[in-house]
């Protein structure tokens, strides 16, 4: 297959849950398109290794540690984008969770989170991002 049919030089791509698993695949898929990616994840450590590892393969490649489901952190990490100059102009929402429990031993704060991660976090983040492209 032909990157040049999928080239995204001069883009920049913000994906979250990308430190590790689906979101970190899908953040070298779009590095090798010629993106710069802006991966996030709520572990610092993990993610500073996962940005190191990215930029050592030869991307461009910046981290954004926050967690997906605190508001107050994804307005103050597009508030820092901004004072950078970092203009997100691809969004990719992966984190996902699931809790493999019957319904009746769930408990609501459990379908809270599942909520919170899988859709709200979507939400706020998608929000956030088409404020700036507009």
């Amino acid at each position: 297959m032909s990157l040049k049919l999928f080239d995204l030089t001069g883009r920049t791509a913000l994906i979250t849950g990308s430190s590790r698993g689906l979101g970190r695949a899908m953040a070298e898929g779009l590095a090798a398109c010629g993106a710069k990616v802006v991966l996030n994840g709520s572990n610092e450590a993990r993610l500073a290794q996962s940005v190191d590892e990215m930029r050592a393969a030869g991307f461009a490649a910046e981290g954004a540690c926050f967690d997906v489901t605190n508001e107050t952190a994804i307005c103050t990490a597009f508030d820092r984008f901004d004072a950078e100059g970092l203009e997100i102009d691809i969004l990719a929402n992966i984190p996902g969770i699931q809790f493999r429990k019957p319904m009746l031993e769930l408990d609501t704060a459990d379908w809270q989170r599942d909520i919170d991660v899988n859709l709200t976090s979507a939400f706020v983040i998608g929000r956030e991002a088409a404020k700036r492209m507009a």
